[in-house]
């Protein structure tokens, strides 16, 4: 996680990058990454089925970038506005999400890969398909 957390510092997120809050973040971001394999080895299984990959991929990285999003203080609740330029998310929400969504794809992308070296080679056997 090293590089991600070197993008992660000087583009995406404030100041407070190395905090405590920080740390709790990423830790939750390896927690991911372990339950991001089981459920891959699980849901993959025997089939060669690329959009079956990219499923489970996607539904992790959309999941871990909605849950970063922070409301900002121009924000109203019931019914959640926002502003420009969508209402519902502004400029900085749609920032922020496309920084967790970039840092979330090379992460689980990453994870993805291992994945499948380690099938590949025999370390980890997929589950049979029925």
């Amino acid at each position: 996680m090293a590089p991600l957390a070197v993008i992660e510092k000087s583009s995406f997120y404030p100041s407070d990058a190395f905090s405590a809050q920080w740390e709790l973040a990423h830790d939750g971001l390896a927690f991911m990454l372990a339950l991001f394999g089981l459920v891959y080895r699980y849901a993959i299984r025997g089939d060669g089925n690329p959009q079956l990959k990219q499923g489970v991929l996607g539904a992790f990285v959309i999941t871990r970038a909605w849950s970063m999003l922070q409301a900002s203080d121009s924000c109203s609740a019931l019914p959640l506005s926002c502003g420009a330029p969508l209402s519902y998310f502004n400029w900085e929400m749609i920032l922020q999400g496309s920084g967790a969504a970039v840092e979330s794809v090379l992460a689980f992308g990453a994870a993805a890969v291992a994945m499948e070296f380690g099938f590949s080679k025999g370390w980890v056997k997929k589950f049979p398909s029925n």
